[in-house]
């Protein structure tokens, strides 16, 4: 996936440590604990094509393709 495909559904940047990298996050629910979604960071992201998502504290799940992560998002704020 590409970085913009990342900054396209919605995802903000934020950034690390002594800002010397950065990454995506985007939190989905307005209740007391939204599902949140992290980028891998920009340092990680080897080249242009490199980009993932993984759902945080579930680094197992893995989306690496922009219609999956676009259909995931869709379906969790359409619940």
């Amino acid at each position: 996936m590409k970085e913009q495909d990342i900054i396209n559904l919605g995802f903000e940047k934020e950034y690390g440590e002594n800002q010397a990298f950065y990454y995506y996050t985007l939190n989905i629910g307005k209740d007391r604990s939204p599902l949140s979604l992290i980028s891998n960071a920009n340092d990680e992201a080897i080249d242009e094509d490199w980009w993932y998502v993984e759902i945080l504290n579930y680094e197992y799940i893995k989306f690496k393709k922009r219609d999956q992560l676009r259909d995931f998002i869709h379906l969790l704020e359409n619940l």
